[in-house]
């Protein structure tokens, strides 16, 4: 029996907190400063992405491999979500001539994130552990938002720098009429740097002008599933 019809779509992801939660999922890497996309690769069934290059590590770790390896070497600096983030990325990247800064969710193995929550925080407080794993100097910081984040960092420093600025609005006296003000947050140069660039985000960003200012797939009326995947690529690169 084939793996699909001849027609049909090789491999459909279902992801539901996606605003398109079913169809074809692209794993990405774009540029921090300009947004520009650098690397896609198109997810497939678990039997072909097990046959990729560092597909015995863990899953976001092998993504992160793939799509960094043109520029192993370049001492270029990484910056991920929590879902590619782990002290294995840090690792492997940092055999590859790579650092890496991102945030620790769900992948802490390794890392102190019990200990981290040991401490008392205020909002704009940190708290960070340094340590080394095979060689790689890596550092993990607690720091107190509105919620408590965790980050994974194999360079950066964690002096002082220049505090969170959150625009907010306040309606006064009269009822009617409101005026803005900025409520400030101190926050970590590590912090500050991860926040600035913003380069998590940057996906994002593409995925909000290709799906919703550019939705060129639901433009281009066609019951193909090649062309659909052709007009997202394109979405990506107008985008």
């Amino acid at each position: 029996m084939p793996d699909y019809m001849p027609d049909a779509l090789p491999h459909t992801q279902k992801i539901i907190r996606k605003p398109k939660g079913v169809g074809t999922e692209f794993k990405n890497l774009a540029d921090g400063v300009t947004g520009v996309m650098m690397k896609l690769e198109i997810q497939e069934k678990k039997a072909d992405m097990a046959d990729k290059d560092w597909s015995p590590l863990l899953t976001g770790t092998a993504w992160l491999l793939r799509l960094c390896e043109p520029y192993f070497g370049s001492h270029r600096i990484i910056r991920a979500d929590s879902t590619f983030t782990s002290t294995t990325a840090a690792v492997e990247l940092g055999k590859r001539g790579l650092f890496l800064q991102g945030i620790v969710k769900g992948a802490t193995k390794e890392y102190p994130a019990k200990y981290l929550d040991t401490f008392q925080y205020e909002k704009g407080d940190h708290h960070v552990v340094t340590s080394s794993i095979d060689g790689i100097p890596m550092l993990a910081l607690g720091w107190q938002d509105r919620t408590r984040k965790k980050f994974l960092a194999t360079c950066g420093t964690t002096v002082e720098g220049h505090p969170h600025k959150k625009k907010r609005y306040r309606v006064l006296k009269d009822g009617k009429s409101s005026e803005a003000f900025f409520k400030t947050v101190k926050r970590p140069k590590l912090v500050e740097e991860y926040m600035y660039f913003d380069s998590a985000s940057k996906i994002d960003i593409h995925s909000h002008l290709r799906q919703g200012s550019l939705p060129l797939e639901e433009a281009w009326g066609t019951k193909k599933w090649y062309h659909r995947v052709l007009s997202t690529i394109l979405g990506m690169v107008k985008g």
